[in-house]
Parts: C-alpha cells; structure tokens; sequence
C-alpha cells in the first residue's frame, strides 16, 4: 500500500459584521479567498449555504456576495465555500 500525503492551505475563516436597515440589498466583496499568493487558473466554483445570496467571482482576488438583509434584530450566518477544480 502506498499513501500519498498533501499538504493544502488552512481553512480561511472571516467574520463580517454590517449594520444596513432590514430588507435591503447588500453587495459584500470578499478579498483573497486562496493563499499563498497562488492566483487561480480558472475561476473557482462557490458554494453559499445561503439560498437567497448570489455570489460571482469579481477578479481574481475577490468574490462578490450580494444578497437582502434580514429583519432587524435577526443574525444571517451562512457558509461560503470556494474550491477549484
């Protein structure tokens, strides 16, 4: 048996915290998804846990989130995974 090992980059983790009235549409750019200065060859696929968000590649540095508020007093929490294949 042969096992190959792999090293790959850490989780990226951010928390954004923003204040907008309820119902209102935001536009949310995420700067540097990867590491290691490795530029992408392609542009990388998302996956957003958030139904209601739509999410584009907007360079190759920054991914653009736009997607409603919630009414006021609630927390939106989602995922976003972004993957090259």
């Amino acid at each position: 048996m042969r096992l190959l090992i792999k090293p790959f980059p850490e989780v990226i983790d951010h928390s954004f915290k923003f204040f907008k009235p309820e119902n209102h549409m935001v536009k949310l750019e995420i700067p540097l998804l990867y590491s290691y200065g490795k530029i992408p060859v392609g542009e990388p696929n998302f996956f957003v846990s958030y139904p209601k968000a739509f999410v584009k590649w907007s360079d190759h540095k920054n991914a653009l989130i736009q997607l409603k508020t919630q009414r006021a007093g609630e927390i939106l929490r989602f995922n976003l995974l972004c993957y090259e294949d």
